[in-house]
């Protein structure tokens, strides 16, 4: 079960992570299995494609009424009151998913295995083994597993949970940049330690938006950090860095699936962007 709060009120939706649990496990290959975790299958007539959901329209909320009611929600044009309550629901949605597979010990033996096969291929393809990627998945699969074998000791998951969520979107950052770093590496040189994610994720970063596209950067930008102009969004990276915005009561696991659910997401993006060129899809 999921609430939201929306202008005073709470709603409730039932999440169907058994339907989706069932599902799951039915689906042979593994690259699609995990793909399915944060993307949509998209067919055409000669092509396939998997679409992030967090660029996905239909999740948003369509603008209506809502956007004219006085809040203090920061909102600018593009992120109303709308779009980030459709962006609420999704993040519900995606890491009640998460939890719900933490929760079965045989699926999520074979969901962290999902995660080091993922980036072992990435890694294999942007030259990873340098700056030890594999192990990094595999340190933090290890902390994915130990806050699901302590899911009902709260004082023991808040501690688990700050580390993994920094590590998570730490290691999602330093996935992003190697990315980047690869693909320009014939064409100028960049740092290992220059590029930042603001830098990463903005719009005028060419090879990320080839990867990701428009929206997608944007709600990324969203949850990680900040927009560039209106400075909206949830800043969880900077909020964990120092401990600002944030309190140990909000170490729970839905905060970390919230952050495991954006390293997913960043993680089978890039995954997919490499797959579908050998693929030849």
């Amino acid at each position: 079960m999921h609430e939201e709060k929306q202008l005073g009120q709470v709603f409730t939706y039932e999440l169907p992570v058994k339907e989706f649990i069932d599902k799951w496990k039915a689906t042979e290959n593994w690259e699609l299995r995990l793909l399915t975790l944060t993307h949509t299958r998209r067919i055409s007539e000669d092509t396939i494609d998997m679409i992030s959901n967090l660029s996905n329209e239909d999740y948003s909320i369509k603008s209506s009424f809502i956007d004219m009611v006085s809040t203090n929600i920061p909102t600018d044009e593009y992120f109303k009151l709308s779009r980030q309550e459709g962006l609420a629901l999704l993040s519900g949605v995606q890491s009640g998913m998460l939890i719900g597979i933490m929760n079965e010990t045989e699926i999520l033996n074979d969901f962290l295995s999902l995660i080091v096969s993922a980036i072992s291929y990435i890694s294999e393809k942007i030259n990873g083994n340098d700056e030890h990627l594999v192990q990094d998945a595999q340190y933090y699969t290890e902390q994915i597993r130990l806050i699901a074998d302590n899911a009902r000791k709260t004082d023991v998951v808040r501690l688990l949970c700050y580390g993994a969520s920094m590590f998570g979107i730490s290691l999602a950052e330093k996935l992003l940049r190697m990315t980047y770093i690869s693909l320009v590496k014939d064409e100028l040189y960049v740092p290992i330690n220059k590029a930042s994610l603001g830098d990463l994720l903005n719009e005028g970063n060419k090879r990320i938006v080839d990867i990701f596209g428009s929206t997608h950067i944007k709600c990324l930008s969203f949850f990680l950090i900040q927009t560039p102009d209106s400075k909206i969004g949830h800043n969880l990276r900077n909020s964990l860095a120092h401990w600002n915005g944030i309190s140990p009561d909000s170490m729970n696991l839905r905060f970390f699936s919230t952050c495991l659910w954006l390293f997913i997401d960043i993680m089978n993006t890039v995954f997919w962007f490499f797959l579908k060129q050998d693929s030849n899809l």
